[in-house]
């Protein structure tokens, strides 16, 4: 992997890379992306507040309710980020 970076100059023209292949290049690369934003809106307070107020009216958004713990605090997103990895890296090995 080390070396398609180096070749294609940083992590993010890989994923751009990536993404122009249908299949499994494309979703790996677009997981990452989703990885990555929730991983920085997980440093952000603001977010974390917002999404804590949405999380007291909807306590489950529909599709997440497998996937987000109770309670929102600054772990939450940065949590669902390792799930998404976690599945991802299951997935390749099943």
């Amino acid at each position: 992997m080390s070396q398609i970076i180096d070749h294609l100059g940083n992590q993010r023209a890989l994923l751009a890379w990536l993404d122009r292949h249908p299949g499994r290049p494309r979703l790996v690369a677009r997981l990452y992306v989703l990885i990555g934003l929730l991983d920085l809106y997980s440093a952000k307070p603001a977010v974390v507040t917002a999404l804590r107020e949405l999380r007291e009216r909807t306590p489950y958004p529909p599709g997440l309710e497998d996937y987000l713990v109770p309670a929102t605090d600054d772990e939450t997103l940065a949590s669902l980020a390792f799930k998404i990895e976690s599945l991802r890296t299951w997935r390749r090995r099943g």
